[in-house]
């Protein structure tokens, strides 16, 4: 994917086309929210405001992932992306439309819990979230080890524990590389969207 690089005076992305259909962004002048950093999308006004549509079926729990037009793209632009499985009564695609008006603000899409949680129960799912969350608690106990060691290390050597200081951060230089070693060993589990 090719990295697009803002114009520094006018916020604005070079030309190109849209992630959807191609057509070039602001071809007609026209639209420049298509270009502008503050707006951008990578879609069109069409394809961002076109119907809802499937992208994906994860292939352990069934749920179907798909992208709505934004509720309010005056607010913001970006699709909304919701969990769906086939012949839900509950939603939308997905997604269920909370209507507020007056005093307590507009109206506001939400994930469907029934949708949600059939997915997130699946066994292959709730499994992998289990040993995501349980490699993420090792992660930040070996840190915390790891920068305690630091410190006493630092206050052995009569020095400040503070990274900015050359000869406290050269102590630090082996407690980042156990940790990094150990990211390399123990890579995170990812497998829910198969």
């Amino acid at each position: 994917m090719k990295t697009l690089t803002m114009h520094p005076q006018t916020g604005m992305y070079p030309q190109h086309g849209c992630g959807q259909c191609h057509k070039p962004l602001n071809a007609d002048g026209g639209h420049p929210a298509e270009l502008y950093a503050g707006t951008y999308t990578g879609l069109c006004y069409a394809c961002e405001q076109g119907t809802a549509y499937r992208t994906h079926v994860n292939a352990f729990s069934g749920a179907e992932t798909w992208s709505h037009p934004p509720h309010c793209p005056s607010w913001r632009r970006d699709r909304e992306t919701f969990l769906y499985f086939t012949g839900c009564e509950h939603c939308s695609h997905g997604r269920i439309m909370i209507y507020r008006a007056g005093p307590h603000g507009g109206s506001y899409p939400k994930q469907c819990e029934s949708c949600s949680q059939k997915h997130y129960r699946h066994p292959h799912i709730a499994d992998t979230i289990a040993k995501q969350k349980a490699y993420w608690e090792s992660g930040t106990k070996l840190k915390k080890r790891l920068s305690d060691e630091w410190v006493r290390a630092c206050k052995s050597a009569g020095l400040e524990p503070d990274t900015t200081e050359p000869e406290a951060r050269a102590l630090g230089e082996s407690y980042i590389a156990q940790y990094n070693d150990w990211l390399v060993a123990h890579p995170c589990p990812t497998e829910l969207t198969a």
